[in-house]
């Protein structure tokens, strides 16, 4: 390799290296901030369910305990009081709105990404900055202890994978973020209509190919939401339907909680 090949890639790279290296000082900041203006009202409520889910189990938390959240956010809170009980040394304020404050990192990287396709390097990594050190976000993440960024992360995730059809990906994304919060349904028909996108566009017939897409898409949502009620149900099964109508009970449960 040319010394002119590894200055030009060393260029290339550059800027990103210095992208990543503030966003770790800025991931730093926030972990040193979350210690302050913690709103305990639902602070104190995600870690109750995080220790009831560790105390009941998964499998009987919504059947003793009230909770309007889908199981998806349960699973990390789980983890967290896991966390710690193995780790007491840690603070809660810390620990607790970390999720947030990694999805904030990530919400950078893929904005970055996304602005990337039709911008240069420069602008592109100034929007992914400009998020991250947005006093919205910190306010939401890293002071009130919020969790809408670990909600918005897989919603854009899911849509950058549709948009270059990776669409099995998108589906575990896009059913990852609904079973977060229920709110990204209206995402289904967006991400629908753009694995449909070779059916519509084709001029000289629909192919296999075109057909597989959305059918990767459905296979990926209906997958992962029921691997990620599973282990919510795994007392209740009758019959082998349960593992399909299981979910769907759990989920409907939840918009009635």
């Amino acid at each position: 390799m040319s010394s002119e090949t590894s200055i030009g890639r060393r260029d290339t790279l550059r800027p990103y290296i210095y992208f990543a290296i503030i966003l770790i000082f800025g991931l730093a900041l926030r972990i040193y901030l979350s210690n302050y203006l913690t709103y305990y009202r639902d602070f104190n409520v995600w870690r109750g369910w995080g220790s009831q889910a560790a105390e009941v189990g998964l499998n009987n938390f919504y059947e003793i305990f009230w909770c309007d959240y889908m199981p998806g956010y349960i699973y990390v809170l789980y983890g967290l009081n896991w966390i710690h009980e193995t780790l007491p040394w840690i603070k809660v304020e810390i620990l607790f709105k970390l999720p947030a404050n990694l999805a904030d990192l990530g919400l950078s990287v893929l904005i970055m990404l996304s602005l990337r396709r039709i911008t240069s390097v420069r602008n592109s990594i100034i929007g992914g900055l400009v998020y991250f050190f947005n006093p919205a976000a910190l306010s939401n993440s890293t002071f009130w202890g919020q969790v809408d960024s670990f909600h918005a992360f897989p919603i854009l995730l899911s849509i950058l994978l549709a948009l270059d059809k990776r669409f099995l990906l998108s589906g575990i994304a896009l059913a990852a973020a609904f079973m977060i919060k229920p709110q990204s349904i209206v995402l289904f028909p967006v991400v629908g209509f753009l694995s449909l996108g070779s059916l519509y566009g084709s001029v000289t017939g629909i192919s296999r190919k075109d057909l597989m897409q959305p059918l990767k898409l459905i296979l990926g949502v209906a997958v992962t939401t029921v691997l990620l009620t599973l282990p919510y149900i795994a007392d209740d099964f009758g019959s082998f339907l349960y593992i399909f109508t299981g979910p769907v009970e759990l989920i409907r449960d939840r918009f009635d909680a």
